[in-house]
């Protein structure tokens, strides 16, 4: 497994160069979500070195010619034979077999285990990829909308769909970023930086309201001019009037005209955002 000092410097350099400060409103396993899911898909380094630990020691089962086999049988030959039918020729009594297994075998025997207590496939190809998903699974989750937006658009929304508008591709990444973090309430508002206690006020520079994500968005009167400056041609694309609001805005809830002219009225949307 990675020294600590590794897997600590890993992070401190990923996380930093995601947020560039201290404050990070996003939890560290939702980034690690996979992207369609709402994360970022931002590895797990800890959880990865697992996984490639795990799934060399038992490509090696696979290959009698490798030069390694016989000190994996050695190690742990009779232990893995316990665990599958198919790996019953481990156990033998033509070689030595250790009393107890070296550290590294150890934790590829705790590994192990610890797969086959959440795998129920036991046909499942030991590839690095298929072992981490695994494991990730137990420890990343997708975010959960935040309650405060269910309240404007109902609890139907899809979130698989509403993921998929938000990483579109047809949208430069930085503009998706934004539409991200404000469905997970992750914009560092005034609002929100008192609430953690970095500032004192949170009250709208420019209309002396609380700035909360929506007001900073759509109800300052600020935002609302430059909504009302795009209105028509957002109405003339979509050939119904626009009303600049949480469900147009913020989660692409209108209806629908066609894939291109939806596609279109997106971007336009997160490039004013």
């Amino acid at each position: 497994r990675s020294p600590q000092w590794v897997i600590l410097r890993y992070k401190k350099l990923v996380y930093h160069y995601i947020w560039g400060t201290k404050i990070e409103t996003v939890s560290r396993q939702t980034l690690s979500a996979p992207v369609k899911e709402g994360g970022l898909g931002i590895v797990d380094f800890e959880t990865k070195s697992r996984a490639l630990q795990l799934s060399f020691a038992l490509s090696v089962i696979e290959e009698p010619n490798a030069k390694v086999f016989y000190m994996l049988k050695y190690f742990l030959g009779t232990r893995l034979a316990k665990l599958r039918s198919k790996w019953s020729h481990l156990r033998d009594n033509s070689s030595p077999t250790a009393k107890q297994p070296t550290i590294f075998y150890q934790l590829v025997l705790s590994a192990l285990n610890d797969l086959d207590s959440r795998v129920r496939d036991k046909n499942l190809k030991f590839t690095s990829k298929a072992i981490y998903l695994k494991f990730l699974s137990q420890t990343v989750a997708s975010p959960l909308l935040s309650p405060f937006w269910r309240a404007y658009i109902g609890p139907t929304l899809d979130s698989d769909d509403h993921w998929s508008l938000v990483r579109e591709t047809f949208t430069e990444n930085y503009k998706n970023d934004i539409a991200w973090l404000i469905t997970l309430k992750g914009i560092k508002v005034r609002a929100s930086l008192r609430s953690w206690r970095y500032i004192d006020s949170d009250k709208c520079a420019y209309c002396d309201r609380k700035e909360t994500i929506d007001h900073c968005f759509l109800n300052c009167k600020r935002a609302k001019g430059v909504w009302s400056a795009f209105s028509p041609t957002l109405s003339a694309l979509m050939s119904s009037p626009f009303s600049a609001n949480v469900k147009t805005v913020f989660f692409y809830l209108w209806t629908s005209i066609n894939a291109k002219s939806d596609r279109l009225a997106r971007f336009i949307v997160k490039t004013i955002l």
